[in-house]
């Protein structure tokens, strides 16, 4: 239904764990969740058999935390100090999904990678991880997955931030690609959260 059922004040495995102890089992159809060991662990002592679903809002928030890092080390390896400057106000429009762009920050983004071709890649990447969210079943969101793995490691330079996504979807693969079965979320979760944080900086604590 949508509602706040309970707020812990900690979020420890402990706090968790008795938390979840307090619930029904029979009517827990899946845990969702970010990519919190803790809470993966808590999950799995108490529900054993219940599918742990990891939010794609996380999984995206983490691929555009490894984009930012090409970004940010492509800009300081430029030798000008004015080239460096200029790419200092593109992060809306790499880190963006392309479809949420304007037409003139699309032209942006264009005149971005004209002037600066070793961005375009990343960006590429980023978009076409992206597409897994698109698949239809859990077997094609496994195949995108595996061709985008590929491309990264075939792609003429070496991205270690993307290795290091790689990594992140082989740790937590059960639980991304659970999404698929029943494509729950924790959006409501997420809203929330932004709504306490805006709460927060508008009253400056």
């Amino acid at each position: 239904e949508k509602k706040v059922i309970q707020m812990t004040e900690k979020r420890s495995k402990t706090e968790v764990k008795k938390f979840l102890k307090t619930l029904d089992a029979d009517k827990v159809v899946c845990v969702t969740m970010d990519m919190w060991k803790p809470y993966r662990d808590a999950v799995h002592d108490v529900f054993p058999n219940v599918p742990i679903i990891v939010d794609h809002f996380h999984v995206i928030k983490e691929l555009q935390k490894q984009l930012d890092s090409i970004r940010v080390g492509i800009t300081k390896s430029l030798p000008e100090r004015s080239e460096r400057a200029s790419l200092r106000n593109n992060r809306y429009l790499m880190l963006t999904d392309s479809e949420k762009l304007s037409r003139v920050q699309n032209d942006r983004l264009n005149k971005l990678f004209k002037d600066f071709p070793e961005l375009e890649l990343p960006y590429m990447l980023k978009e076409s991880f992206r597409m897994i969210y698109d698949s239809e079943t859990r077997e094609e969101a496994e195949d995108t997955f595996e061709q985008w793995k590929d491309t990264v490691r075939n792609a003429e330079e070496d991205y270690p931030q993307f290795e290091s996504m790689i990594a992140t979807v082989e740790n937590w693969r059960t639980e991304i690609f659970n999404y698929f079965d029943n494509r729950y979320t924790n959006a409501e979760t997420e809203s929330l959260n932004n709504t306490i944080r805006e709460l927060d900086r508008a009253g400056r604590g």
